[in-house]
């Protein structure tokens, strides 16, 4: 027999259930949402574990588990970087695993559904928090990756990245786009980008500066495959500590992917909640300008 009793005790399990199965979390003011599509079950390994406070800035949908897919099988050129110039330099010990023991990024290199198409609505998707630290009392600190997929052919890609490193004045007189507050971007010893550039830079970012030194060197690892390898070595104003990995994919036909891996260190103790809404918003505005910038007519 169904009673007012039992009546009401239904009612409120598909109440909680609707509210346990919907489909977007938000981490706070300052924080990312957190999309998920699907839950983490045995038959799909790539959704992450919305509990683990590790990772509160992962997005889950079709697209963005792209950036959590593995594979064990590494291209002999990219092997051979991995072990010269990755592994022994110590600034990329934090990418190292997640890029050549892991295969992130590698396992999508000829996928361009992987990478974000310039549409507004759906960038978030095409990020991830490979790690977050999320206690306020410490420096903020993030692992992060982003895809994108534009419709030019990697030299064209290449050409605005290298003018901004090679000659930033031209970058600019060209129209192309830096990093919002960009007030100083220069090559220091005049190189070129496949001898690696030592550069200095600085952004003003609200409240404070932010900046480095570093050097960046570009490597050819195939006709259709580039990887940048970018990473702080001194000069740090705010940022404490920052590497960079880039790899470039030219597709079949002749679009390209950018897949960008990166660790950074903000000096934050006490402005942890503005580091972090600093940082998501060099993020966004990375992939922003780097879509515009390739572009470009």
């Amino acid at each position: 027999m169904i009673t007012p009793v039992t009546k009401f005790l239904a009612a409120i399990t598909v109440i909680l259930l609707a509210i346990a199965c919907g489909t977007k979390v938000d981490t706070g003011r300052n924080g990312q949402p957190i999309v998920a599509e699907k839950t983490a079950t045995p038959s799909n390994p790539d959704a992450p574990d919305l509990n683990n406070p590790g990772s509160p800035d992962v997005v889950a949908s079709p697209s963005g588990s792209c950036l959590k897919k593995t594979t064990s099988t590494i291209p002999e050129e990219l092997v051979k970087l991995c072990a010269d110039s990755i592994k022994s330099e110590p600034g990329f010990k934090d990418l190292h695993p997640i890029l050549c023991e892991k295969g992130h990024l590698i396992a999508i290199l000829n996928r361009p559904n992987c990478g974000w198409d310039g549409t507004p609505s759906t960038m978030k998707q095409f990020m991830v928090h490979y790690s977050m630290n999320t206690d306020p009392a410490l420096d903020y600190e993030d692992v992060n990756a982003s895809a994108l997929h534009v419709p030019v052919t990697v030299d064209k890609v290449l050409r605005g990245v290298r003018l901004a490193f090679e000659n930033y004045p031209e970058f600019k007189l060209q129209g192309y786009q830096w990093i919002e507050g960009t007030r100083e971007q220069r090559n220091l010893t005049g190189k070129t980008w496949e001898d690696g550039v030592e550069y200095r830079f600085r952004a003003d970012k609200g409240l404070y500066e932010i900046g480095y030194q570093g050097v960046n060197k570009l490597y050819q690892l195939s006709p259709t495959l580039f990887v940048h390898l970018n990473r702080a070595t001194g000069d740090f104003e705010r940022i404490a500590e920052f590497s960079q990995i880039v790899l470039y994919q030219q597709q079949s036909d002749n679009s390209t992917l950018v897949l960008k891996l990166e660790h950074r260190r903000i000096k934050s103790t006490g402005l942890y909640t503005l580091a972090k809404k600093s940082a998501a918003e060099l993020l966004s505005d990375l992939m922003k300008k780097g879509y515009t910038n390739a572009t470009k007519p």
